[in-house]
């Protein structure tokens, strides 16, 4: 009985002993992350922090494009669908137009280094497309419609001098006849990096850039810094998980 006492108790003493070595002293600060939101409201674009009205514009309801919205450095940039920029609420600048390609649609924003740029396309008259990047308002990358065949631009990300944006192209099929496609393409500094008969996009995280590569079947294929990273089932999920 002696024995199996001692045995016990010197396995209470170990457990408890565990129990404070094992505690952290320095528990991890939890990181606070603050959410913005930008959307129309009572007739003005409204931003939101926290969910707490941060502020309001006047802008018409029919150009507003709801998530054109991003912060650096506690400034909060907004846009709307024809290129033009708000910083804290005050104009920042248009972008410049081209009478000859159209109007601008801006599909996506990022700012670095308080350099503001933005993605997307120009439409003319008979709507065809070309692909545009612009820095501060001014064209940065244009990739100009030829042969009747449509580029487009759809989202962008910038690290240090690195502008990476993705978009499309269209392209002319000979066999089995002749008829249209679209290839995917992920451009780094204006040059071509990835091409893709799937869907290819792009988003970043401080300095790291992932490549979205769609396979079919709802499936993608992520890629970190030009590496596999992982494969996900569900297309648009793996915006969630990074």
């Amino acid at each position: 009985m002696k024995t199996n006492i001692k045995i016990n108790l010197v396995a209470f003493i170990a457990i408890i002993g565990c129990v404070f070595s094992c505690k952290n002293p320095n528990p991890p600060t939890p990181i606070v992350r603050d959410i913005y939101t930008a959307s129309m409201f009572d007739g003005k674009v409204t931003v939101w922090k926290n969910g707490k009205i941060l502020f309001q514009y006047e802008k018409n309801i029919n150009s507003f494009y709801e998530g054109l919205i991003y912060v650096e450095n506690n400034d909060v940039y907004t846009s709307d669908n024809k290129g033009t920029v708000f910083q804290n609420g005050q104009k920042k600048f248009d972008i410049e137009k081209n009478a000859e390609l159209g109007t601008f649609y801006c599909n996506g924003m990022c700012v670095s280094n308080s350099d503001v740029y933005l993605v997307g396309y120009y439409m003319n008259e008979v709507q065809k497309t070309s692909a545009v990047v612009f820095k501060n308002g001014k064209p940065l990358y244009l990739f100009p419609c030829a042969y009747g065949l449509n580029t487009n631009a759809f989202s962008i990300y910038v690290i240090g001098n690195d502008v990476y944006f993705s978009g499309g192209r269209q392209t002319i099929i000979t066999i089995p006849e002749p008829s249209e496609s679209t290839m995917s393409i992920i451009w780094k500094n204006g040059e071509e990096i990835m091409t893709s008969s799937t869907n290819l996009s792009i988003f970043g995280n401080g300095n790291n850039i992932y490549y979205l590569v769609g396979k079919g079947n709802n499936e993608a294929d992520v890629y970190k810094n030009g590496q596999y990273f992982f494969n996900h089932n569900y297309y648009e999920y793996v915006y969630w998980v990074l």
